[in-house]
C-alpha cells in the first residue's frame, strides 16, 4: 500500500492505537509505548501502566472480559497482552467507525481522479463490539446489533461517498466477510451464547439456515456473505456459483493483465467472470477452513474428515452432506455414499499436499 491508517491488530488486542502510516498517531515521545509481556511492561519506569484486567477486574467498567480478554485494561476494557506507555495516543473504541470512514472519504475525494485500490478492514462487528452511542438501543440485541447497524451507516457512507464524488458508476466495490457470526466472543456484552455454541442469542440466527457459526467447519462458520457491485458493468442479480475469497487476486490479476509468478497466489484462480455475472460457473471444488480444521466442497457435495476438537469447536467424526437437499448439514450420509466421501477424502489429501491449486500440482 501507498499509505494506511490502521489498527496494530484486532480492536481487542494491545496496543490500543492507530498506526498513520508507520507512526503512532498523537504519542507522545515522553510517554512511550512498549508492548510484550507483564513483566517486561511493569518494568519501564515513568511511563503510564495500565491496570491488570485478571489482579484489578474492577477496572473492566464498559464490561468483563472472558476467554483471554483480561490483561491490559484500556478504556474500561479489558485486551489480549499488556502494554505501557502511549496514553495520548489510545483511540477512543466508541469514536472508531466514524474515524475510519472519515479517513476513507478524505481518501476517495483525494484519489478520484485517478484508479485506486483502497481496502476498508472494518472493526465492527469483531469484539469488543463498542457501537457509538448514538446507535444504542437501535436494535433489540444490545451491543451486538447496535454494532451491526453501526457497520451497516459505515458501508451507506462510503458507498454515498463514491456516488458524491460521481465515481460510483465505475467503481468496483467487493463486500465480504472473514467468517462467520459469533456471539460471546470475549467479553460478556449481553450476548447469552459461549462463541458458537448454540445457534440462536435471545431469538437471533446470525448464521441463518446455515449450521453453527466462527470456529466451525460447518457452513456457518465458512460461508460468509459476498457481493460485488459495479453499476456500470454488473446487472444485478444473485449467484449460487461456489467462489472464494482467496480467488480474488487470481482473477483480478487476470483482469488487469498482470502476471503472477509461480510462487505468487499459488491458490487463487481465476473466476473473473463469475464475480462480474458474466458466467454462473464456480469453482468445481474447494478447501474450507476452519482454525487447523479442512474439508472439501466439490460442487454440492461437502465432506469433513476426522477432527480433533479445536477452540470452539467439538472433536468431530468423519460427515458427508448433500448440500442441494441439506443446506443445513443436519443429515451425515456418509454411509450411503462411502465411495463419494472416499473419493473426496483421497482429493483432499491430494490437495493438503500439494504445492499449487492455480498450476494444478
Amino acid at each position: 500500500f501507498n499509505s494506511s491508517f490502521l489498527l496494530p491488530s484486532t480492536n481487542d488486542r494491545v496496543p490500543t492505537v492507530y498506526l498513520d502510516g508507520h507512526r503512532v498517531l498523537n504519542l507522545d515521545t515522553k510517554d512511550s509505548l512498549f508492548v510484550g509481556s507483564k513483566k517486561y511492561v511493569t518494568s519501564k519506569k515513568h511511563i503510564t501502566q495500565y491496570p491488570d484486567g485478571r489482579t484489578n477486574p474492577e477496572a473492566m467498567t464498559y464490561y468483563m472480559g472472558v476467554h483471554g480478554h483480561n490483561n491490559s485494561v484500556t478504556n474500561g476494557i479489558g485486551r489480549i497482552g499488556y502494554m505501557a506507555g502511549g496514553k495520548s495516543a489510545l483511540w477512543n473504541d466508541e469514536t472508531m467507525t466514524d474515524v475510519f470512514v472519515e479517513k476513507t472519504k478524505a481518501y476517495i475525494k483525494k484519489n478520484k481522479e485517478k484508479p485506486f485500490f483502497l481496502y476498508y478492514a472494518a472493526q465492527d462487528i469483531h469484539v469488543p463490539r463498542t457501537p457509538h452511542p448514538r446507535f444504542h438501543g437501535t436494535t433489540s440485541l444490545g451491543y451486538r446489533g447496535d454494532a451491526m447497524v453501526q457497520f451497516d451507516w459505515a458501508v451507506g457512507e462510503i458507498m454515498n461517498a463514491l456516488e458524491e464524488n460521481g465515481i460510483a458508476e465505475n467503481t468496483i466495490v467487493i463486500f465480504s466477510s472473514d467468517n462467520g457470526p459469533v456471539y460471546n466472543d470475549g467479553y460478556k456484552d449481553g450476548t447469552t451464547v459461549e462463541l458458537s455454541s448454540e445457534e440462536l442469542d435471545r431469538g437471533h440466527d446470525g448464521s441463518g439456515i446455515y449450521r453453527g457459526g466462527k470456529y466451525q467447519i460447518y457452513e456457518g462458520g465458512t460461508r460468509v456473505p459476498f457481493i460485488v457491485s459495479w453499476p456500470g458493468k454488473i446487472k444485478p442479480g444473485v449467484s449460487d456459483a461456489l467462489v472464494n475469497q482467496i480467488d480474488l487476486m487470481g482473477s483480478l490479476a487476470d483482469y488487469l493483465n498482470v502476471p503472477l509468478n509461480d510462487n505468487e497466489g499459488i491458490d487463487s484462480r481465476n473466476t473473473m467472470g463469475t464475480f462480474l455475472g458474466t458466467s454462473k460457473s464456480g469453482l468445481p471444488y474447494m478447501i474450507e477452513e476452519a482454525g487447523k480444521g479442512k474439508a472439501l466442497r466439490r460442487g454440492n457435495w461437502k465432506y469433513i474428515p476426522d477432527l480433533k476438537r479445536g477452540y470452539g469447536s467439538p472433536k468431530m467424526n468423519k460427515q458427508l452432506y448433500n448440500l442441494a437437499v441439506d443446506p443445513g448439514e443436519q443429515n451425515n450420509v456418509i454411509d450411503e455414499y462411502p465411495e463419494m466421501a472416499k473419493s473426496m477424502a483421497e482429493e483432499l489429501d491430494k490437495i493438503l499436499n500439494g504445492e499449487s491449486i492455480r498450476l494444478n500440482r
